[in-house]
């Protein structure tokens, strides 16, 4: 069913009326063409995307390159804090002997320390024994001395009264004995 329309006829001219044919064929260049447009869109998208990845790539391959660089040489540093700590481990190691050395010299020294006290009242007390022992004999000796005195002085008296009375002379022949000379 199709519709019927009254058809007035103007005086002006009619646009030329398009065939199926033509319509299919215009309706296909302008699809054509939209799909041109949409292929050179896509091949400009592809293009840029293309770039960027590259561009993500190259910068990717920058970074690892420089982080194998960095590698190597963190890893040296590595190496070389390793080698320092191990040193300072070892140095510390050290260091707890000596303090743990030191330690036990303080406790031994606390220890005398306090036996120093009685040590000491010991010493004092021996001391004070061998002064009075040492006054004692100086005692002694001077008393000795004295007697050594008195009895030479009593012979040189004698040797004098001799001398005066019978006109005797002494002198001393080895060490100890006393002659008259003839």
């Amino acid at each position: 069913a199709t519709l019927k329309l009254p058809v007035r006829m103007a005086a002006v001219a009619a646009p030329p009326v398009e065939t199926a044919a033509e319509v299919v064929n215009r309706v296909d260049e302008e699809l054509r063409a939209e799909m041109i447009e949409c292929q050179a869109q896509i091949r400009r998208w592809t293009t840029e995307q293309k770039h960027s990845v590259d561009s993500l790539a190259l910068d990717a391959q920058r970074t690892l390159e420089g982080d194998k660089e960095n590698l190597a040489q963190k890893k040296e540093d590595l190496r070389a804090i390793l080698y320092a700590d191990e040193a300072l481990q070892h140095s510390n190691q050290e260091q707890n002997a000596k303090l743990e050395q030191l330690r036990q010299e303080l406790d031994a020294l606390t220890a005398q320390e306090s036996l120093l006290p009685l040590e000491h009242a010991k010493l004092n007390k021996a001391l004070e024994q061998k002064r009075q022992l040492l006054v004692d004999r100086e005692m002694a000796l001077q008393q000795t001395q004295v007697g050594k005195d008195n009895k030479l002085a009593e012979l040189n008296k004698g040797c004098t009264m001799y001398r005066n009375m019978l006109g005797l002379e002494f002198e001393r022949v080895g060490g100890a004995f006393c002659r008259s000379p003839c």
